[in-house]
């Protein structure tokens, strides 16, 4: 199993961005996979972290062709519709980047989207990217939206978040 299978599936948060004010805010506890935590299509801080992703992309693209020493774990998060206004943000492992598209293999198990299973390999338009990450010398470079989530976490659960992820925010 490679190792950004192990990481994404085992400590990442999944998002999903919904119309349904219901669902807003909601997390879904999954065994053996990230939790899933439903966001408001206007949280502003999400929002935010979507548009430093999308800004920040060619430092992504750049450390991904010459890696930093040290550099694992080099994912993308994709915007994947499934529905009016209904968006789960999936994490995608060994991503690829080739006229406009990403391509990479699906590093969660998604909730929402029915047709897509985990190590699927995938496409979409590099515009539907909502994040991306890598670590370097178990730093987290990028992980914008992963970010927030934990920021929305009382501070005894995010801490011990952190710890079980074995990674440090610089």
């Amino acid at each position: 199993m490679p190792t950004n299978h192990i990481l994404l599936s085992f400590l990442l948060f999944a998002t999903a961005f919904t119309a349904c004010k219901p669902k807003a805010g909601q997390i879904v506890k999954r065994s053996g996979e990230p939790d899933m935590a439903y966001v408001a299509p206007d949280d502003q801080a999400m929002n935010a972290a979507i548009l430093k992703a999308r800004s920040t992309l060619s430092t992504f693209k750049q450390n991904l062709v010459k890696p930093p020493a040290n550099a694992t774990d080099f994912s993308v998060k994709v915007a994947f519709s499934y529905g009016p206004e209904k968006f789960e943000h999936i994490w995608l492992s060994n991503p690829e980047f080739k006229d406009g598209q990403i391509y990479g293999s699906i590093g969660n198990e998604p909730v929402d989207l029915k047709n897509f299973k985990l190590g699927q390999r995938v496409s979409a338009n590099e515009s539907a990217i909502s994040d991306w990450m890598f670590l370097e010398n178990g730093l987290l470079r990028g992980g914008f939206t992963l970010r927030v989530l934990l920021d929305k976490l009382p501070p005894s659960e995010r801490a011990a978040q952190l710890n079980s992820m074995r990674l440090r925010l610089d």
